[in-house]
């Protein structure tokens, strides 16, 4: 097994591992704990704003190894589907601002989804037009 303990480049802290920092907190914590990379969960990334978030992870030379999460495409009907995708396409759009190299997925279902009742819409995306 590789030796990690004097190497902090193939670190990246989840900010769930931090759940009481804002991203400010999780950028300068982990700049003066010398770590370079981060993978923030989308809801400090919002109350930051991504574009200020961007900006702020450049600046203090941050990789970001992953947004976490989109997902949960599953729903009960159309009208939550459409929430569901609208949401991973501005999640798609966080994790562009911010520079992560991936959108983390959770591709369960939602509570209210999970059994094979026919009221659950499908995960399968819609069949584009010919």
């Amino acid at each position: 097994m590789r030796d990690l303990s004097h190497d902090r480049a193939l670190l990246s802290i989840n900010s769930m591992t931090v759940k009481a920092w804002s991203l400010v907190e999780l950028v300068e914590g982990c700049a003066r704990a010398g770590l370079s990379a981060i993978s923030p969960w989308r809801d400090i990334v919002q109350a930051c704003g991504a574009e200020r978030a961007g900006k702020l992870i450049r600046a203090h030379g941050m990789t970001v190894t992953g947004l976490c999460r989109g997902g949960m495409f599953p729903a009960a009907d159309e009208a939550s589907r459409r929430a569901a995708l609208d949401d991973n396409r501005r999640a798609v759009d966080e994790a562009a601002a911010i520079g992560a190299q991936c959108l983390v997925l959770v591709v369960r279902g939602r509570r209210a989804c999970r059994s094979r009742s026919s009221r659950c819409i499908p995960c399968t995306p819609p069949t584009a037009p010919a």
